[in-house]
């Protein structure tokens, strides 16, 4: 919701409040006038909450995408954003999931050749709309790595979540430190 719907709600409140002094002049009962309060006291108490859930998930490092069920995205959080040179105009434009793929291939996002781009996106977004929670990372051109997961939500709506994993995918790369990680688990399971 904006700013400026966040005054209206509050400018109606006001004039409702206004109303209840000359109810008899512009007929509102004194019942509906109180639902009415009530409905829009709950409405600015649940706004104030998402606004500041989202002020939170921008805090954090993962990248996180709500989709509706037609998988036009209702919340994209800062992470996100930064990762893929999103700009906050398309951001909150409620882009289509394909439309965010679309745009990571077109800025060149992804570490892929060409010819994988096109089946790439084709998997990713099956993935997405089946609901499959198989993590799978996915490696940025700028040499971060994003471990991806999808949360089916009861609405028919989907979470996705991009969790940096960059060091942990580029020690176990190296194969000079294969010795250490193995002696790190005989040392864990030998405790």
């Amino acid at each position: 919701m904006s700013s400026a719907a966040v005054l209206t709600v509050e400018a109606l409140v006001h004039e409702l409040e206004a109303a209840d002094r000359f109810s008899g002049v512009v007929g509102v009962k004194q019942g509906d006038h109180e639902l009415l309060l009530d409905a829009f006291g709950w409405e600015r108490t649940h706004y104030a909450t998402a606004t500041r859930l989202s002020a939170a998930l921008d805090q954090f490092d993962i990248g996180i995408v709500l989709l509706d069920s037609d998988t036009r995205a209702e919340f994209i959080n800062r992470a996100f954003r930064d990762y893929f040179s999103l700009p906050d105009e398309k951001a909150d434009s409620r882009p289509p999931f394909i439309a965010l793929m679309y745009h990571g291939r077109d800025t060149g996002a992804y570490e892929l050749p060409e010819e994988e781009l096109s089946a790439f996106i084709a998997r990713h977004t099956e993935m997405m709309r089946s609901g499959d929670s198989t993590p799978i990372n996915i490696d940025l051109a700028d040499g971060q790595v994003l471990r991806f997961s999808c949360t089916a939500l009861p609405d028919g709506g989907r979470m996705l979540s991009y969790t940096p994993v960059t060091d942990l995918v580029r020690h176990s790369d190296d194969p000079c430190n294969a010795d250490y990680c193995q002696s790190r688990r005989r040392g864990i399971a030998a405790a």
